[in-house]
């Protein structure tokens, strides 16, 4: 494990999204397969259990990613394969999520700046079939 990466995983996330998916359907071509929630409901994140997550955060906070499949008993593995942001700055230069473990399923990035974003996130699932959407986090 890197240095980086040791630190990160030592870094508690105020906001944590869960992408839990369902990898038979999404194989399959159907993307609604793909879910995703997260812990801040409180502050009006919505849109959860869809692809289309609105998250909302506090400015400052720490954000993390966790993927995994919604059947383990598969062995079907999911990673997350990249991040990009579309539009807005929440992330600024520093807060990008970067990878958090070795096998690229928790990632770690931080909001700095106030306003939205639109940010592309790729998933791996068994290191072959690469799926991308765009779900939206706004930090007040």
């Amino acid at each position: 494990m890197t240095d980086t990466i040791v630190l990160k995983a030592q870094i508690r996330a105020q906001t944590k999204i869960v992408i839990t998916v369902d990898t038979s359907r999404v194989l399959s071509g159907d993307t609604r397969g793909i879910f995703m929630i997260d812990n801040r409901a409180e502050v009006g994140s919505s849109n959860e259990g869809t692809l289309e997550l609105s998250t909302k955060c506090f400015a400052g906070d720490y954000v993390s990613w966790l993927v995994n499949p919604i059947d383990p008993d598969t062995q079907d593995t999911v990673s997350i394969a990249g991040f990009q942001v579309s539009s807005g700055n929440v992330f600024g230069g520093e807060g990008s999520p970067e990878p958090a473990s070795d096998d690229n399923t928790y990632w770690m990035g931080r909001a700095f700046n106030q306003g939205s974003t639109t940010y592309q996130i790729k998933l791996l699932i068994n290191g072959t079939h690469v799926i991308q959407w765009d779900p939206f986090i706004t930090a007040i």
